[in-house]
């Protein structure tokens, strides 16, 4: 809630938007509420907008941008390589030193679930199966 003003360093800055209206049904209260109502000063804005459309425009924009390049340059870099014979090696292993896969080599040594994917990006359990975390490991975390 706006704070009760004690008037404007200079008269222009201030301008009543809204004349008072009595919604109440007491006088009462009316004049209570028009007192208040009286007493609040804002500074007029003159024009100004408290955001800009065209910096707004500019941000979604190269956002964008950057989101759909990260999306296609990938791809773009993979059939290049595949193409040029070149860190075909380098790729496989980013690929496989990714963290799904690290999970999958974990589960994988306890025994979880039978793999297919394992050279590809997601690795997925052959029957779907879906694994729990350990209690007593959440518990520790816990405290």
């Amino acid at each position: 809630m706006m704070e009760y003003a004690a008037g404007s360093p200079r008269a222009d800055a201030v301008r009543v938007v809204k004349p008072w209206a009595n919604s109440s049904g007491s006088d009462l209260d009316g004049a209570v509420w028009e007192s208040m109502c009286d007493n609040q000063r804002t500074r007029d804005t003159q024009g100004t907008l408290n955001f800009s459309v065209l910096g707004l425009s500019l941000l979604i924009g190269l956002g964008s941008y950057v989101i759909l390049i990260s999306f296609v340059l990938e791809f773009f870099l993979a059939w290049t390589q595949k193409k040029l014979g070149r860190g075909l090696y380098r790729a496989k292993r980013w690929e496989r030193d990714d963290t799904l896969q690290q999970m999958r080599l974990l589960y994988e040594i306890q025994g979880a679930g039978v793999w297919k994917g394992t050279t590809e990006d997601f690795p997925r359990t052959t029957s779907g199966d879906l694994f729990e975390h350990d209690e007593e490991f959440n518990q520790v975390r816990r405290v």
